[in-house]
């Protein structure tokens, strides 16, 4: 009995390799070890409530034009004035246009965002640089129906 092996060799085939997907290059998400400060500007005998906390800065794609932040959970207390403390939850502020500005160095704002921290559902908006290694951000918003604007500051950089 003889076997014979056949071999087709297909020419078009070699380049079979151009169905891959290209690479994702959109950058990892960095985490940000800081300062948060957290007041309520129409107070101005408020003393602003200051923790050590984390944010989460994630591209939304490679061109870096976009971005998403998470702030991570943190307290606002208005004792001297209201004798209460209001937790406020994690905030992820999605979709935050950005931009360009040098190397290693980009600009962020969102006028209008809406996510819920926490309990609250939460309204407000967002500015900010990424400059070295360093995040800086300051959001203005209404947790819940507070009815006045809280203003929180973070700085830190990446870990």
């Amino acid at each position: 009995m003889t076997l014979t092996l056949s071999v087709l060799f297909c020419a078009g085939c070699a380049s079979d390799n151009v169905h891959q997907p290209e690479p994702d290059l959109t950058p990892a998400p960095q985490q940000f070890e800081g300062t948060v400060s957290s007041a309520i500007p129409i107070f101005p005998n408020f003393g602003p409530v200051v923790s050590q906390n984390y944010a989460i800065l994630t591209w939304l794609n490679e061109e870096q034009t976009a971005i998403n932040i998470e702030l991570g959970a943190f307290d606002v207390s208005v004792g001297e004035i209201m004798q209460m403390e209001i937790e406020i939850g994690t905030m992820l502020i999605q979709n935050v246009p950005c931009q360009k500005i040098g190397d290693n160095s980009y600009e962020f704002e969102i006028e209008e965002f809406a996510c819920q921290a926490g309990e609250y559902y939460t309204t407000g908006s967002m500015a900010g640089s990424l400059k070295n290694n360093t995040l800086e951000f300051t959001v203005h918003y209404h947790p819940g129906s507070m009815p006045f604007e809280v203003e929180t500051v973070f700085s830190g950089v990446v870990i």
